[in-house]
């Protein structure tokens, strides 16, 4: 006896019929007009997965191969036999775009591996857990693989070793919120030159002024780059961020830089 079909949940199929706007892929027939049905895309004979990437919305007749048809009428056979191709064709290009998400799928999970191997190498005695994989994905959602083993890198550079040489809890807590932060700051330099440094600066004040205004943000940015224009060198706005407890003292210091760095002449120095 043959074993008994596993089922689709009506979730399942809700969410295939709103994948394929509630149309039957073969024959392009809608609802309410057409019965809808689930069909697989690679049959489970032939071991096609029963999951939704294998799932298409088929028409009843389609799903069937039925169909109406008048045997004794030529000009109807020849008409089935060119939409069989037609179907046939359709369902071979489905085939190939499970192919496509499946290869997506395997490439996504080969640099969550990549990763996680890159950060393991970094820290001795630390294996990444599940949360850590969790949070390196989402990361790798957003942000380009090279830009993550470049933040990787960077922020390992904060871990300390005990006399066993061994990762410390101390220097491991917070380092996937290191990463990310890393790797969002070269993003945004990759997208915008020279300016990933001084969100990167702005973030560091921001934990010191009090208050998160949106004018603070956008003031603290624009002097930013006043004086990233007018000479300061990163490190001297790096320190001023450090050292800074409320917006008005950072504006103000800020000006400071900028006004030493015009010189007498009210320009620049070079």
């Amino acid at each position: 006896m043959a074993a008994k079909r596993k089922g689709i949940s009506k979730r399942i199929r809700f969410e295939v019929f709103k994948r394929d706007g509630f149309a039957c892929q073969y024959c392009g027939k809608k609802a309410p007009d057409a019965l809808l049905t689930i069909d697989h895309i690679s049959p489970v004979s032939k071991n096609g997965a029963h999951d939704i990437l294998n799932f298409v919305t088929a028409c009843e007749d389609c799903n069937s191969g039925k169909g109406a048809r008048e045997l004794d009428d030529q000009s109807i056979l020849v008409k089935q036999m060119a939409q069989l191709s037609v179907l046939g064709e359709r369902r071979e290009q489905l085939k190939l775009m499970v192919k496509w998400r499946d290869g997506l799928k395997q490439i996504e999970e080969d640099k969550l591996a990549l990763a996680v191997q890159r950060i393991d190498a970094l820290q001795p005695g630390w294996r990444t857990n599940q949360t850590g994989r969790a949070r390196l994905s989402v990361l790798l959602n957003s942000v380009p693989f090279d830009l993550v083993c470049a933040a990787i890198d960077e922020g390992a550079k904060s871990i300390v070793l005990n006399a066993d040489g061994f990762a410390t809890e101390q220097s491991i807590a917070g380092l996937y919120e290191r990463i990310a932060r890393i790797a969002t700051v070269m993003l945004r330099d990759r997208k915008n030159p020279g300016m990933g440094a001084l969100y990167y600066i702005r973030g560091i004040a921001r934990k010191r002024w009090y208050g998160h205004r949106e004018s603070y943000n956008l003031r603290s940015i624009a002097l930013l780059k006043e004086a990233r224009d007018a000479g300061v060198s990163v490190d001297a706005l790096t320190q001023v961020a450090l050292g800074i407890s409320s917006f008005a003292q950072f504006e103000s210091e800020i000006e400071d830089l900028i006004i030493r760095a015009a010189g007498p002449g009210g320009e620049s120095e070079k």
